[in-house]
């Protein structure tokens, strides 16, 4: 027993053997782990980003305006007396339908009867007058033919009598004419064909020059079978507007949902000095009669822009605020994206843009550009879209 006690003691040596196992198997313990380590991190490739996409195409880019504007009557007059005068008759009344020519009021005036009186008086007279000096020279004249029977100065001064009375005679017809004139001004017309949209005289009233209501027309009259869309174009678009004979779209409250057009036909080739607009008429066919002088209106127009421009949505083009014009887009091609510098332009609506720069209709770019797609990165399409900008 006390010999297999000495057997298993621990000697020196056998410690020390042991103690240097133990110290070497630490050591490549060690090793072992830090040249593990950089397998562990070695970073795993970036997963594609998913984009939503759209299409450029060859179709022109069109600066989209949509503008206020104001439908007026094709023809208005406030109509007046030309003379002063009672009223003794209104024959039409507000919303009367009424044709050129046709007769609206008649008035009446006693001393403009008087007056067409005595110039037919006088006119009567003087013919009466030039009758007898003209008998009188046409004797002499006769007589003269015998040698020594009536004086030359007799014979001239006969003459001059006559053409006196003549000069007369048409001064008389003159002051006829124009006192009938006068009285035809007794029956108020329409000037053309017409709605009255106003009657402010009754029979009675004193109107023309110092009547009763000398700041009142006795009626107002509009032509609205075709009515005036006037438009007030901006500077900015006034270089770029349309031609004439072009259709122009418009909607009106009145009628929601509802779209009518007009044909552009005149402009004031000028701009207003106070709000620095030019003014534009469209004609509107209005014979229902359901369009209203008056009207407040929206004008929805389509201007084209330059031959090299490209229009994008404003989401497509990212732009850093120090240098807003200098803008990048980026464009899908083989899997990965590829930022392409370009220059914006005007804006043609609230959610597009003209770009300039090294595009081409087919070209397909994300329609959210931002800086977590970065230039090469591989991206996922996740939906393409045409180009609706």
């Amino acid at each position: 027993m006390n010999a297999f006690l000495k057997l298993i003691a621990p000697s020196p040596r056998y410690t020390s053997l042991l103690a240097a196992a133990l110290l070497l198997s630490g050591v490549l313990g060690s090793c072992s782990s830090g040249a593990s380590e950089p397998a562990a991190e070695k970073p795993t490739p970036a997963a594609p980003a998913t984009v939503t996409t759209f299409r450029l195409t060859n179709a022109p880019a069109v600066r989209r305006l949509r503008l206020p504007a104001e439908l007026k009557p094709y023809e208005q007059v406030d109509l007046f007396p030309r003379v002063g005068a009672f009223v003794q008759r209104v024959l039409v009344d507000r919303g009367s339908r009424v044709t050129k020519g046709q007769t609206l009021a008649v008035l009446e005036a006693p001393e403009l009867a008087a007056q067409l009186a005595r110039a037919r008086s006088r006119w009567q007279a003087a013919q009466a007058k030039l009758s007898g000096t003209r008998a009188s020279y046409e004797r002499l004249l006769r007589t003269s033919q015998e040698p020594g029977t009536i004086s030359p100065n007799d014979l001239e001064r006969a003459r001059a009598e006559m053409q006196a009375d003549q000069a007369n005679v048409q001064a008389a017809q003159s002051e006829l004419q124009a006192s009938r004139e006068l009285s035809n001004y007794l029956v108020v017309r329409a000037p053309f064909s017409g709605t009255i949209t106003a009657r402010n005289v009754s029979a009675g009233a004193l109107v023309g020059p110092g009547g009763g209501q000398p700041s009142a027309p006795m009626f107002s009259l509009e032509n609205s079978r075709t009515l005036r869309l006037e438009v007030a174009v901006p500077e900015a678009a006034a270089g770029q507007w349309l031609q004439p004979g072009a259709a122009v779209p418009f909607t009106v409250p009145a009628f929601p949902g509802q779209t009518f057009t007009g044909v552009f036909r005149r402009n004031a080739s000028r701009l207003s000095q106070t709000v620095r607009s030019e003014l534009v008429e469209m004609d509107v066919p209005n014979a229902d009669g359901r369009l209203k002088a008056g009207m407040y209106a929206q004008v929805l127009v389509a201007l084209p822009t330059a031959a090299k421009a490209v229009a994008v949505p404003t989401s497509a083009v990212f732009a850093t605020p120090d240098a807003p014009k200098q803008a990048q887009v980026v464009r899908v091609q083989q899997g990965r994206a590829q930022w392409v510098p370009v220059r914006k332009g005007q804006l043609l609506s609230r959610d597009t843009v003209v770009v300039f720069g090294p595009l081409a209709p087919g070209d397909e770019l994300v329609r959210e550009a931002s800086e977590q797609v970065p230039d090469g990165q591989n991206v996922r399409i996740a939906k393409a879209k045409p180009a609706g900008v």
